[in-house]
């Protein structure tokens, strides 16, 4: 069981989790606890900055998935309160930073009766319901495949913004446990970027993983971008996977 997790010592919050014996609950258990602990204008002021440097990092050079194509629609995700990226608590979701930055949003949603997330599109916070987790959700009938979404450039799907509990400096991402990521993003094609979202205190040296589980390309945590060092194991790869959990923020 991880007996402390110590402070930032790096720009970008890089942490040491000491005696760290595998236990994924155990190490979830701590990183919720100092979310909500996190002061209601800390998490704003974190959020606000999170979205400016997401914003940035998606219109600038290095935002344009290798150089290739220009960005438009990107697939994001709705925060939940205390979250980082922006829930019910800031000026602004992240989503809806994404839509008034000019982008084409992608949310998730969770299937009808399944574990699976299919993917619709967002129009602003009336096109948003919650579930029975109570996590807001897009609403509507037309879904779309998220990697064969669109035939322009400017439809085609060149991030995944994607939450995190945390993540290790190798790019391993520790979600909420229940697998939906893994599952959908088991095959990302070589021109998406996984994103992952977190606060720079959640940037890790190590964080208990199984095969199973995602690696992601880059990081925007509230002090800026961070490039994890490059573990492709898991990026676009099928694997099996273990039953999950809880909710889509896993």
């Amino acid at each position: 069981m991880p007996k402390d997790i110590s402070e930032p010592r790096s720009p970008h919050g890089l942490v040491q989790i000491n005696e760290v014996d595998g236990d994924k609950a155990a190490v979830r258990a701590t990183l919720r606890r100092r979310r909500r602990t996190l002061p209601g204008e800390e998490r704003q002021e974190r959020d606000a900055n999170i979205q400016r440097h997401l914003l940035a990092h998606l219109s600038g050079p290095e935002g344009r998935a290798g150089g290739r194509a220009p960005v438009g629609t990107v697939a994001a995700f709705m925060p939940m309160s205390g979250e980082p990226g922006g829930g019910k608590t800031g000026d602004l979701t992240l989503p809806e930073s994404l839509f008034r930055g000019g982008f084409r949003v992608l949310l998730p949603r969770i299937k009808p009766g399944t574990r699976e997330l299919e993917w619709l599109e967002y129009c602003g916070p009336d096109s948003l319901q919650p579930n029975n987790l109570k996590i807001l959700e897009p609403i509507g009938a037309s879904t779309y495949d998220l990697f064969s979404f669109g035939n322009t450039q400017r439809d085609r799907v060149t991030h995944v913004i994607l939450p995190a509990l945390a993540i290790g400096r190798n790019g391993t991402r520790l979600g909420q446990g229940g697998g939906f990521y893994d599952r959908a993003l088991a095959k990302t094609p070589s021109h998406v970027e996984l994103l992952a979202v977190v606060d720079h205190s959640e940037i890790l040296d190590d964080v208990p993983s199984a095969e199973h589980d995602i690696t992601v390309h880059a990081v925007i945590s509230d002090r800026g971008l961070f490039h994890p060092a490059r573990n492709t194991r898991n990026v676009g790869r099928e694997h099996s996977h273990p039953s999950p959990e809880r909710n889509p923020h896993a």
